[in-house]
């Protein structure tokens, strides 16, 4: 994983619960969790990312990975129990089983954060809202790893920042909106860069 962040800014009401310990390393690598009455944030084809909507300002979201196609949708809230593991510098929980849906809608709303706030470790896993300069808009991710072949991407906040890409975008317009902003994404971490 990332080095972890101390939460230093004040977030108190950001303290405590299963999410913090995990993003926080207070729980270590290899740990089974449950989460109770999370809500989704963002679907992916193999998983999807959940926030804990009581949790706070920081610490309090993470991707799960299913390996399949996740059955659930943005807005659901649900329970789910998995292992924490680092993912290439991601955290995740890995689950073994689809998560129970036991309500919808979303009680998360986007974190306001500037491009380089939403870079940093405190809010990987979360749903944040992002304006500022677009540094490069037409960004190039062979320059993080030599694998990696997303298209479509731009960069916020420089080197400090990080990149947009589709990975969750719900819609078919996505090279329409390349280079907009503002932009609200779930915060990840992929090919050692900041991922919105």
């Amino acid at each position: 994983r990332r080095d972890v962040e101390q939460d230093t800014d004040g977030d108190t009401d950001a303290l405590g619960g299963v999410l913090y310990d995990l993003r926080t390393g207070a729980l270590p690598e290899g740990t089974s969790v449950e989460l109770n009455d999370v809500d989704v944030i963002g679907v992916w084809d193999r998983g999807f990312t959940v926030q804990d909507p009581g949790a706070g300002d920081a610490y309090a979201g993470v991707s799960v990975f299913l390996g399949i196609t996740p059955g659930v949708q943005v807005g659901d809230r649900v329970d789910l129990a998995g292992v924490s593991q680092d993912y290439f510098g991601e955290l995740q929980l890995t689950i073994d089983s689809a998560p129970t849906v036991i309500g919808s809608g979303l009680r998360v709303t986007p974190r306001v954060v500037s491009p380089i706030e939403a870079a940093e470790e405190r809010f990987e896993g979360m749903l944040l809202r992002v304006d500022g300069d677009v540094t490069n808009p037409a960004y190039s991710c062979r320059m993080d790893a030599e694998a990696c072949t997303d298209g479509g991407l731009w960069e916020l906040g420089g080197t400090d920042g990080g990149v947009v890409v589709d990975r969750m975008y719900d819609g078919s317009n996505w090279a329409r909106n390349v280079g907009r902003t503002p932009v609200v994404g779930v915060s990840g971490f992929r090919f050692d860069r900041a991922r919105l």
